[in-house]
Formats: C-alpha cells, sequence, structure tokens
C-alpha cells in the first residue's frame, strides 16, 4: 500500500543520505585531523550501526577491547565531541530525514531513531536544529512540496 512505497522511499532516501554523509564525516575527519584515532572511527561505526538501540559506552568500549574511560577521553580528544552528543546528533540526523520523507507521528519518529520518549526528543532535536520537531517539518516539509 501507500505506507510501503513511502517507507521505501523513506528508506532508500535515508540509506543514501547515510553514505553521503558518512563518507563527508570521514573526510572531513581525516582531514582536520589526520592521526584521527581510529578507536574513534571504530566507536562512530558502532554508533551508526545501533543508534535506534540503546547505546552504552560500556558496551561500545566492549566491542573496541577499550576502558570507557579511555574510549570516552579518545572520543572527545580526537572529535571534539563527546560520545553522546555524537550519538544524540546521529539521532536527530535520521529524525530529521524521517520527519521530512516519512508520514510517521512525532512519537514513532522519536521511537524510531533511539529516543526514549517525545519530550526528550524534542528538547535533543531542538538543542541540534534550534527549533523544535515540528517546526522543522512545517518550515521543510512546506518548501519540499511548493517550491517557491
Amino acid at each position: 500500500g501507500k505506507c510501503d512505497a513511502t517507507e521505501n522511499a523513506a528508506n532508500m532516501l535515508l540509506y543514501r543520505n547515510k553514505a553521503i554523509m558518512e563518507m563527508a564525516g570521514y573526510i572531513r575527519d581525516q582531514r582536520t585531523n589526520p592521526s584521527a584515532s581510529n578507536y574513534s572511527e571504530r566507536c562512530k561505526d558502532y554508533i551508526r550501526k545501533h543508534y535506534r538501540e540503546k547505546i552504552y559506552l560500556q558496551d561500545i568500549a566492549d566491542s573496541l577491547g577499550l576502558s570507557p574511560t579511555y574510549l570516552s577521553r579518545r572520543f572527545s580528544k580526537d572529535t571534539g565531541e563527546c560520545v553522546q552528543d555524537y550519538i544524540n546528533r546521529i539521532r536527530v540526523y535520521h529524525a530529521s530525514n524521517l520527519l521530512l520523507y516519512s508520514d510517521r507521528t512525532l512519537s514513532e519518529i522519536a521511537f524510531y531513531v533511539g529516543f526514549p520518549n517525545q519530550s526528550y526528543f524534542g528538547k535533543i532535536f531542538k538543542k541540534f536544529r534550534n527549533m523544535s520537531p515540528k517546526a522543522y517539518q512545517d518550515r521543510y516539509r512546506s518548501t519540499e512540496y511548493n517550491p517557491e
């Protein structure tokens, strides 16, 4: 039905955009910090693969054979951002696409990208986009459909 088609289109866009974003991020990291630690890259990979799940620093650290403290310091030093902010940024990025290209509700989107509830989602979204999810949707969706 219409839902499936919408979802498939949204998924295709997500994967295309995800690939572009990952490549851009990778190139940027290599450029700004040629010695960007392999651990930080692997940490980012883990987060990009698992962003829809509950992510614990301990689990990422275990998967890399590091202590959480070391990983946390290493990641901040390499990227200028703490691990939790990176996780939230990835979630907000995916949520932004879904707000524009799917007909899911805000709470469905919040849950889908790994936020425990809609109000926390709203707070974090606002931090990264400087507007609420609804305002973002209204602003950018309307330009999508009614090009000036």
